[in-house]
């Protein structure tokens, strides 16, 4: 009986990874390895699912709890990680606050590939990095092999789990690889101890939800949006295929959208929605007009492609689905 560990599972894009592969056979089972308790959100989330999860409440860090982890495990995903980095340094305490949050992205990766490692049924192991392993400026659009020079210290922890990643596949035949993802959004996106991100179209949705007139500073700033269900999808045909070839995947809508065309898309969908242009202090959305490359930009989603014929939806679907959550 395949099962998959998920790290985070209780988080945003981790929550949409877990349901799927719950969905994609009846047979599947899943554990979540995840600090966080079931919140009302996530309860809704997994409803009808509960019988085939188990849920160990527990840090990557923490030995005991992967050590007691039972022998079935199949497949494991490992997206568990602390985002906002900077928001721990607030108040003066510099490196030292965000202290607790390096060490937990770090050795949680290092504890959880050598828990892996160790194991025999382990079929393979997928560590989740970000598009902020990137350089800011670069190609137009960024392929996996860069300019990789993270900006920020999240941006860091990623790309030496990746680097770990790597060497552990290469050194003691650990199935792994890596995935970089672009902007994520979509449902289950919200605040947690361990993420406090605002993005681009949730504060779009948000909003005309609110019926509130959008202020926006730089319409013609841009970004890769992918979908959180896109993004399982992507990682799920990962889990699956029979070898991948290279160590590291960009796993993003493949293009840039424009923050006007964004706002268009909802105005599509949400009658009477308005927007108005405003100063960067006072603008509700802002962005910056002259990032549009590496990591800012496009990224090549050839790879991916290729190799398990994945695709992103379309954007117009995508936000669709958003918004549906976000009136729920």
């Amino acid at each position: 009986m395949p099962t998959l560990l998920v790290t985070g599972g209780l988080g945003f894009v981790m929550s949409h990874v877990a349901r799927q592969w719950l969905d994609a056979e009846p047979g599947n089972t899943l554990l979540l390895l995840d600090p966080s308790p079931f919140d009302a959100a996530a309860a809704r989330w997994f409803e009808g699912r509960g019988e085939r999860i188990h849920h160990v409440q527990a840090l990557t860090t923490d030995a005991a709890a992967l050590n007691a982890l039972p022998d079935h495990i199949t497949h494991v995903v490992h997206g568990a990680a602390v985002t906002s980095m900077n928001r721990l340094a607030e108040g003066g305490a510099g490196l030292s606050g965000m202290l607790p949050a390096l060490k937990g992205n770090m050795d949680g990766t290092v504890d959880l590939l050598a828990w892996a490692q160790a194991r025999k049924g382990i079929q393979r192991f997928i560590n989740v990095s970000s598009g902020s392993v990137y350089a800011n400026h670069g190609p137009a659009v960024i392929s996996e092999e860069g300019p990789v020079d993270p900006d920020g210290f999240y941006g860091v922890t990623k790309y030496l789990g990746e680097m770990v990643t790597t060497q552990t596949a290469q050194q003691f035949g650990l199935s792994a690889v890596s995935v970089r993802l672009s902007g994520v959004y979509g449902p289950m996106d919200r605040e947690t101890p361990h993420r406090a991100v605002r993005c681009v179209p949730m504060r779009i949705l948000q909003a005309a939800l609110e019926g509130r007139v959008l202020s926006v500073d730089a319409p013609d700033a841009v970004g890769d949006f992918i979908h959180a269900g896109c993004v399982a999808r992507a990682i799920l045909g990962l889990l699956v295929h029979p070898g991948p070839t290279q160590p590291v995947y960009n796993i993003a809508y493949g293009q840039t959208v424009t923050h006007r065309q964004l706002i268009a898309h909802v105005q599509a969908l949400v009658s009477g929605f308005e927007w108005e242009e405003a100063a960067s202090e006072e603008a509700d959305l802002v962005g910056d007009p002259n990032l549009t490359t590496a990591r800012w930009g496009a990224y090549d989603i050839t790879r991916l492609h290729k190799e398990t014929g994945w695709s992103p939806i379309p954007i117009e679907e995508s936000l669709a689905d958003y918004l549906a959550w976000l009136r729920q």
